[in-house]
């Protein structure tokens, strides 16, 4: 699975999620929250092996990145879990 691939669907999914309450998000954002939040490792494996910790590091690093308080740890894990199931069926 390539990497630019996995970054793209993380990006696309961060939008679909997010982008109702965070006006003028973008792809971007999720790589820089994401590659942030868990020390530069943006993997599917990584992804899917999230802990409890990592989920609330993602949570707050949206809340300091993107200035917004609404950002809850389901949202993350929804993110995530979409993500994770785009990159699996090969899409």
């Amino acid at each position: 699975m390539d990497e630019l691939g996995l970054l793209s669907t993380l990006g696309r999914e961060f939008c679909a999620v997010l982008g109702d309450f965070i006006p003028d998000l973008c792809g971007q954002d999720a790589y820089e929250v994401f590659s942030s939040a868990l020390e530069g490792e943006v993997s599917v494996y990584k992804l899917r092996s999230l802990s409890d910790a990592d989920v609330e590091a993602l949570r707050a690093a949206c809340e300091s990145s993107l200035e917004c308080q609404s950002v809850t740890s389901d949202h993350i894990r929804e993110i995530v879990r979409a993500t994770v199931a785009h990159r699996s069926q090969g899409s």
